[in-house]
């Protein structure tokens, strides 16, 4: 049986990419920008000017270049990079806007036995003509598995768990590629029913073979003009601004979608005011944080269209793992319990939802009312039984001032500014915070690269070793309600260990100039550009 484009799988609500803080990746050293990239300075340009009237200005929280941002689907440590990305690169599957998977890259797909065929779309290319094949999907499943810092499924474990890659030129026994069709066999046939929609995740991204440097251990991408997905790099000033352009090559390049993107660097606080001053277009979901004041001037706006999703995104608090400063659960709990008190007060405004949970009540990842309940008990009753020693309190979205405020009370806490949580997390023990805050995705419906995430991110406590194996457990159940079970008694223990204790749910929301509208799911927390229409 073949299952074609634009017809549904079978549901699943996932959110694409990791537009998470919390993503824990190494991070390699800073490569040359390449000479063809490096342009003037992108001054913000006026819709009369010869921008046009067809292409839009972002505000974007960003001050440097695409390269030395190590933009790479193996390598993503910021939301604001996931989300670039998902605009440069296709996947062989996607999501649609009620959550059921589809094709993206490839055409079809079908089963013969333990095999998976799937076809790639014909006659997709990159903007300098590059055909998109079976053998670049092969090269960057191969690429990926070799460098090994994704977060979203281990595909290895999948296709070839006991190989061992000396180079990219390796064979993996379960890629192949026969008569321009891509085959993968998983070893493990109980794996297959969650091999697609591991697929679908941002990590597994096709890389163009021509865009990397095939000559290096570290296989970095060394192209952005040539890519596999709606748009391309264009231009870079290494500032911070940067050009995208339409691939008229590519299934989704249609003439209502922006056909040129420019980037303006910015910052949480001047977005806003860029916004209306008529110096960008668009704000995406990435940044900046809305209050409710805010929301409510734009859902009212004439001159601006309004998008916001479900209750999806979780602001909470991170503690790290120190020698000479870890809190016991109790003192991580009591602590979470007050500052999330001082929190929802100070950021009333915001209109958020209060939460104990790392997912949402319509996800399947969260509580029944007995657990929750019990849950609830356990935080309450929770004292500290001394003195905070001092503990750098890191503020990751440019409010350290209110912080400040309310942390007043918590004598020992220090707060200090960082650029983002992801990045924090890839500091050493002796530089990192102590405790951080941050938000991410929340939804939860069952995929196994979700829950590679979850774990791989350390929201679960568990040693990579450990995740792996009590994947390899759930993924063995085959009643689903049991692997849910599984998973709920997982979270559970988490939240007990309140190494995250979230504070509370809201939206995530962007605006954009009209004509311009939005055609995004309320279920999805990035902004691809390309569902972004004109009329």
């Amino acid at each position: 049986m073949k299952f074609f484009q634009g017809k549904k799988i079978y549901p699943i609500l996932v959110f694409l990419g990791i537009c998470s803080a919390i993503v824990l990746l190494a991070f390699y050293g800073v490569r040359e920008i390449p000479a063809k990239y490096l342009k003037e300075s992108l001054a913000p340009l006026k819709m009369s000017d010869a921008f046009g009237a067809s292409n839009l200005r972002v505000a974007y929280l960003t001050n440097t270049s695409i390269q030395e941002m190590k933009l790479d689907p193996a390598l993503v440590n910021t939301s604001q990079e996931a989300n670039l990305i998902r605009n440069l690169y296709d996947r062989l599957f996607e999501f649609d806007s009620e959550g059921s998977l589809r094709p993206a890259l490839a055409e079809e797909f079908y089963w013969n036995g333990n095999d998976i065929h799937i076809k790639i779309r014909k006659n997709v290319k990159t903007i300098d003509g590059y055909l998109i094949t079976a053998e670049d999907v092969s090269f960057s499943f191969k690429r990926l598995m070799i460098l090994g810092k994704h977060t979203h499924g281990d595909l290895k474990s999948f296709l070839c768990p006991k190989h061992k890659f000396s180079s990219i030129q390796d064979e993996c026994p379960g890629i192949r590629v026969e008569n321009g069709e891509l085959i993968l066999t998983a070893e493990q046939p109980y794996k297959n029913k969650f091999l697609i929609s591991l697929l679908a995740s941002m990590d597994f991204s096709i890389l163009p073979m021509k865009s990397v440097n095939i000559n290096s251990a570290k296989l970095e991408i060394i192209d952005y003009r040539n890519t596999s997905g709606p748009f391309f790099l264009e231009k870079d000033d290494a500032k911070g601004n940067f050009l995208f352009s339409i691939n008229s090559n590519h299934y989704k390049a249609t003439k209502d979608i922006p056909q040129k993107i420019q980037f303006v660097a910015a910052t949480q606080k001047n977005m806003v005011d860029l916004l209306k001053s008529g110096a960008v277009d668009l704000l995406t979901t990435v940044a900046p944080i809305l209050s409710q004041e805010q929301m409510n001037e734009f859902r009212n706006a004439r001159d601006f269209s309004f998008h916001e999703t479900l209750h999806i995104k979780n602001y909470f608090i991170n503690f790290f793992k120190k020698k000479d400063l870890n809190f016991t659960p109790e003192q991580r709990r009591f602590l979470g319990k007050e500052i999330k008190k001082k929190y929802l007060s100070a950021f009333a405004e915001d209109g958020l939802e209060e939460t104990q949970e790392i997912f949402p009540a319509f996800s399947e990842g969260s509580l029944d009312d007995s657990t929750a309940g019990e849950l609830k008990k356990i935080i309450e009753s929770s004292l500290m039984d001394q003195k905070i020693r001092k503990a750098n309190f890191a503020v990751t979205d440019g409010n350290s001032d209110k912080y400040k405020t309310f942390l007043n009370d918590f004598s020992g806490i220090n707060v200090v500014n960082y650029e983002s949580l992801g990045k924090a997390l890839l500091l050493s023990e002796k530089d990192s915070p102590d405790i951080a805050t941050g938000y991410v995705d929340a939804s939860f419906y069952e995929s196994v690269s979700l829950i590679s995430y979850n774990i791989n991110s350390g929201k679960f406590d568990m040693s990579r070793e450990e995740g792996i194996q009590w994947l390899e457990d759930y993924m063995k159940i085959e009643d689903k309600a049991e692997r849910l079970k599984k998973f709920r008694q997982l979270h559970f223990e988490a939240l007990k260990k309140a190494y995250m204790v979230p504070m509370g749910l809201g939206p995530y929301t962007a605006v954009v100039r009209k004509p311009w509208r939005f055609e995004m799911p309320k279920l999805y927390a990035g902004t691809p550009m390309w569902l972004i229409k004109r009329d």
